[in-house]
């Protein structure tokens, strides 16, 4: 039995979080996402962008498969980190949920790092300019 003095409500989470210079940094900390956490995820995710301008970094190290509901969530997410004047960027991801999220097509469409130091500069790298800015050097018309 625990002692009630010692007793952390936390020691059990599955998603860790920092936030730094206005960046939420989140990690899951369990092996298997399933509906049950994905629900929890996409919460913790929601408010950790609205708090912090849609900047939110989501490591997946020690992930070793997803739910669609999650895959799905985190497309969510991404659009609505946009919409904020964010970026929504997943690193740490193992081979096996980098093969489920290309076998559903969502590999190609989101933000990816390989690691925490890649995924801090793909926030904070400018988004490039679209082909017809590019060709004349001002917004299409």
């Amino acid at each position: 039995m625990r002692n009630a003095m010692d007793f952390n409500p936390f020691e059990d989470a599955f998603i860790g979080v920092r936030i730094e210079d206005g960046v939420a940094f989140a990690t899951v900390r369990c092996t298997i996402v399933r509906e049950r956490q994905a629900s929890i995820l996409h919460t913790t995710l929601d408010e950790l962008a609205k708090s912090n301008n849609g900047r939110v970094l989501l490591d997946l190290c020690g992930v070793t498969m997803i739910s669609t509901a999650c895959i799905s969530d985190l497309l969510t997410l991404q659009e609505k980190c946009e919409l904020l004047g964010g970026k929504f960027v997943l690193y740490g991801l193992g081979r096996e949920i980098s093969e489920s999220l290309k076998q559903t097509g969502v590999l190609k469409k989101m933000n990816l790092a390989v690691e925490e130091e890649g995924a801090r500069r793909l926030l904070l790298a400018k988004p490039r300019a679209g082909l017809v800015r590019s060709l004349f050097g001002r917004k299409a018309a």
